[in-house]
């Protein structure tokens, strides 16, 4: 007998426990599909056979349930509802599972879907993205709400049921559970997100697909932002007080989701700002990758094209050169980590150099060392002296850990109010001095709706959101127009490569 497996710390024992595991979930995933088998009709599959059930769909996934629970427990394994439950049935109805239950025919699966999904369905096929698409049946979602349209996509809110979560609450049935999520319209122009998002395994924020039955369109899951983006963050009260753990936390998120973009699939993000990132309980994920590049191509993308697409001052200061590397998206990062400390929201260029010393960026009194540091070397000058996006995130987790709760620091909360009333009172006298922006009343009569809005210092929602888009809005720079925003940042910068150690050594000084 080999006695080292009885051994739990054993790598033996070990490893033949995640063989056991590995075995479990192939199983499940194997008995799930056999569900989908024989009830192909309430999963939306019309490749399928169909005949009526001996029971209903509920009561399957029930007592399926109870069986994969009552297995692991057999194996002595632990069960946990998301990762051998939620995950193996993600798993089985991935687009790769569907095309294993027609044969491993493609052709057959994409064909049985609305004849206006296909171009999407098929690129999906021939960038290799099977095993990160995962299907939702329309019949799962209800309550469709528009929340907004444009020249990118439609974007709905939707809640989705999906049929094996199970019970909560008093619940009975599996699948009564309504959890809401963003539906937006997949059409060529956002493709690219998809394959970004599925090859970096951003899963929390992208769920799957789905086909609207009447109109045909193919329709991207998300995560719904129901707590805006992290400019609106940024941007709200301090009455709650300043919580640095709460902004390490942010920064340890957005860095990893960085990090898996380079690192897992070498591509660089080149448009990362605040209102590109959203909020939604409590986590943060980095979206919009329409012009998402190859690491290795964006800066022959940025000379070829002798522009680049982005906001001031979140642009790194090499891209005028002409050069973009995944250091240019660090220096990004670098500066919305000093808004998380300094409550300070960037308008647009013509705004920020009317008075370049109201935005200035510069160490925030009552802030630690080791957070200061960090910033400023992801605002290096030269892009060889930053971090990696992974190394941020491992440092910010760390330093969170360790250091003691920053919260209600007294010269931390009066700079950031002194910061903002700055801002806001020079953004009023700015937009005051300048052309309004015109509009109709509701008599058809032509009205200034900034003018009105800087005069009173309230508006209705729709008109500040429509100066907000204005004021924060992307916009493409040629390169020799791009506006120099070295003069905003004072930081006495290191010049030399980004190192831990040296960070350390700055903590004796904290």
């Amino acid at each position: 007998m080999d006695h080292s497996t009885l051994n739990r710390n054993h790598p033996s024992h070990r490893y033949q426990q995640e063989l056991i595991k590995t075995d479990l979930v192939n199983r499940t995933i194997r008995s799930i599909q056999r569900i989908i088998l024989l009830y192909p009709l309430e999963f939306d599959i019309q490749f399928l056979p169909h005949s009526p059930p001996s029971v209903p769909v509920q009561e399957a996934i029930a007592q399926l349930y109870r069986d994969t629970v009552a297995l692991y427990k057999n194996n002595n394994v632990h069960f946990d509802d998301h990762w051998h439950w939620n995950t193996a049935w993600r798993q089985a109805l991935s687009f790769e599972s569907l095309i294993e239950l027609a044969n491993n025919n493609t052709s057959t699966v994409i064909n049985s879907f609305h004849k206006k999904s296909h171009n999407a369905l098929n690129a999906i096929h021939e960038h290799g993205l099977e095993r990160y698409m995962r299907w939702y049946p329309w019949r799962w979602f209800s309550d469709l709400v528009l929340v907004g349209s444009g020249g990118f996509s439609a974007v709905y809110a939707a809640n989705i049921s999906l049929i094996y979560d199970v019970p909560i609450g008093g619940q009975q049935l599996f699948g009564t559970t309504r959890r809401q999520v963003a539906l937006k319209v997949v059409d060529e122009k956002i493709l690219n997100e998809i394959i970004v998002q599925s090859r970096a395994f951003l899963a929390l924020l992208f769920h799957g697909l789905t086909v609207c039955e009447s109109t045909g369109d193919l329709l991207m899951i998300g995560t719904l932002a129901d707590e805006g983006n992290l400019e609106q963050h940024i941007a709200r009260p301090i009455e709650g007080g300043l919580d640095l753990g709460v902004v390490a936390d942010i920064v340890t998120r957005l860095a990893f989701n960085l990090s898996s973009l380079h690192e897992e699939i070498g591509m660089c993000h080149r448009n990362i700002h605040p209102s590109n990132v959203l909020c939604s309980d409590d986590d943060f994920f980095l979206v919009d990758y329409r012009f998402s590049t190859a690491s290795n191509e964006a800066t022959q993308v940025t000379q070829s094209s002798k522009a680049h697409y982005g906001r001031i001052p979140y642009i790194a200061p090499e891209v005028r050169q002409g050069t973009y590397t995944e250091k240019s998206d660090v220096y990004s990062l670098g500066i919305i980590m000093w808004q998380l400390v300094s409550g300070v929201v960037f308008p647009s260029p013509e705004v920020i150099f009317d008075a370049p010393d109201v935005y200035r960026l510069e160490w925030v009194p009552g802030v630690p060392r080791w957070y200061q540091e960090l910033t400023m070397a992801c605002l290096e000058p030269r892009p060889e002296n930053r971090p990696d996006a992974e190394v941020v995130g491992l440092i910010a987790r760390k330093y969170a850990v360790s250091s003691p709760q920053l919260k209600l620091d007294e010269d931390w909360t009066a700079y950031v109010m002194r910061r903002r009333e700055q801002c806001q009172s020079h953004r009023r006298r700015w937009l005051m001095s300048t052309q309004p922006i015109n509009g109709e009343d509701s008599n058809g009569n032509t009205v200034s709706l900034i003018s009105q809005t800087a005069a009173s210092g309230k508006s209705n929602s729709s008109d500040a959101e429509t100066e907000d888009e204005m004021m924060t809005a992307s916009r493409v720079f040629t390169l020799r127009q791009l506006p120099l925003s070295e003069s905003l940042i004072n930081m006495p910068f290191h010049h030399r490569p980004f190192d831990e150690q040296h960070l350390a050594l700055s903590m004796d000084g904290s």
